[in-house]
């Protein structure tokens, strides 16, 4: 009966997780993902969010501040329009552009701010914040 006994507490500290025996969390084996606080295309359809990049690439060059522009997807039935908030170029680097956004799907409006890159010919959002009027 010991030896019964003694399988079972192994079998109950094997299956309980590293963390429950004093062990650390983070053993240095696998890199911890950093968190992009600044991209929350996540909370949106990636494909909603093809249709925000679409919308970037029709705003005529170079991105008159506050011209407005409707967009919509008929996959996901989402709507919105994004404004283009300015247009600059880094030092001969990408253009880009800051724009707003609303994103309007099943979950209601929302709004985020924005930058989207032109990277290799193709517009990039290389940054997205939800815009709470705060």
């Amino acid at each position: 009966m010991p030896v019964a006994a003694a399988l079972a507490i192994l079998l109950a500290v094997a299956l309980s997780g590293c963390a429950r025996v004093g062990l650390g969390d983070v053993t240095g084996s696998v890199k911890p993902r950093k968190a992009s606080p600044t991209l929350v295309t996540d909370r949106v359809d990636p494909s909603d969010w093809r249709m925000v990049k679409n919308a970037l690439a029709r705003m005529p060059e170079p991105g008159v501040p506050g011209a407005e522009m409707a967009w919509q997807n008929p996959q996901t039935g989402s709507d919105g329009t994004i404004t283009a908030l300015s247009a600059m170029a880094k030092g001969g680097g990408p253009i880009c552009r800051a724009f707003a956004t609303t994103v309007n799907d099943t979950r209601g409006i929302r709004n985020y701010r924005g930058q989207a890159c032109k990277i290799e010919g193709d517009w990039q959002l290389t940054q997205v914040t939800v815009d709470d009027g705060a």
